[in-house]
């Protein structure tokens, strides 16, 4: 598959129309794929494989190097690397390089209004602040277009994007001991499960730091329903089946000495992660048009890369190609 060009792959059009599931049962021919279809779907993109195109699902896939390095906690795999204290200190240590009048912090956008000819676009926030600029960068999730009001109009490519791509549902319960029992015990800390809320667990420990932690992942369909509960009920659930799993090797859990839970599908600037998903049919009529600029304005994010797409890499290239396009577009002006 030509990553630049996912129409062009042979019969494009019909794996596109076909759900991740159907195209894992019409595959192998039988209806057991779907627990396995539906693992992937869930643990990578956090949605089950009835809701994403398997052609998307096959561009993921190579987007990522393919299934087994997606999969991978090896070195190089996508799951391999951490960021010690957290990946806000990115973004934080490049704000600090910047002029700090020019940051601007919890002022949602809610307009983006552009004339013809070499008339300034002008964006106005929710406070009411307004902003003048040559060229404006996008970089929400295309599930948040709808978000904006954009003048002119989107083009219909682009609300088609926004209204048809979905994101997955994600969440993690972070579980910080005062030491690292499972190690002691010999144990990885990890868990996969096909039962209950949680459907992996990791060693998120940082031994420089003494921070001893195991965090808990729920995804997909098995996620929405748990996050439906009252955050108690959903503590309960996520420790039960978490000492339910360990309890068959280590006698004596102990309690942890703080919980930290994440939502993003509660974040309204979010809604879900880890990136937009294309629904049967969007690859092949609207998928060229995830990165194309609307007059001057531009869009990035990390569902608009062709490489790591999902992925901070992908995030990073996305925005390496939004500043190119500006730069080259302003020395045109």
């Amino acid at each position: 598959m030509d990553l630049d060009n996912p129409k062009g792959f042979p019969e494009a059009k019909e794996v596109d129309n076909m759900t991740f599931e159907e195209f894992c049962v019409d595959r192998s021919g039988s209806q057991d794929a779907v627990h396995m279809a539906d693992a992937i779907s869930s643990g990578l993109l956090g949605v089950d494989s009835k809701e994403v195109s398997a052609l998307y699902m096959l561009y993921y896939f190579k987007s990522g190097s393919g299934i087994d390095n997606l999969l991978s906690d090896e070195k190089d795999g996508a799951q391999y690397l951490r960021t010690r204290q957290g990946t806000q200190t990115i973004a934080r240590k490049m704000a600090d390089e910047l002029d700090q009048s020019d940051i601007f912090l919890g002022m949602p956008v809610t307009s983006i209004n552009q004339s013809p000819g070499n008339s300034p676009c002008v964006v106005q926030t929710l406070d009411g602040s307004s902003f003048s600029c040559q060229r404006v960068i996008v970089s929400i999730p295309t599930n948040l277009y709808q978000s904006i009001s954009f003048c002119p109009p989107l083009p219909q490519a682009k609300h088609v994007l926004s209204n048809h791509t979905i994101m997955g549902y994600y969440s993690k319960m972070i579980f910080v001991f005062q030491e690292p029992w499972w190690r002691n015990a010999r144990l990885t800390g990890i868990i996969d499960s096909a039962g209950g809320p949680i459907t992996f667990t990791r060693d998120t420990s940082v031994p420089t730091d003494d921070q001893w932690s195991i965090t808990c992942f729920m995804v997909g369909s098995r996620g929405r329903a748990w996050s439906e509960l009252s955050k108690g009920d959903r503590f309960n659930q996520v420790w039960e089946q978490f000492c339910r799993c360990f309890g068959k090797f280590v006698k004596d859990i102990p309690k942890p000495n703080n919980t930290l839970e994440m939502e993003w599908s509660k974040e309204p600037f979010f809604l879900g992660a880890p990136c937009p998903v294309m629904t049967p049919g969007l690859l092949t009529t609207v998928g060229s048009d995830l990165a194309a600029p609307h007059g001057k304005v531009h869009f990035i994010g990390t569902e608009t890369s062709t490489v790591w797409r999902g992925y901070m890499e992908g995030a990073i290239r996305a925005g390496q190609r939004g500043a190119a396009e500006v730069v080259t577009a302003l020395q045109e002006d």
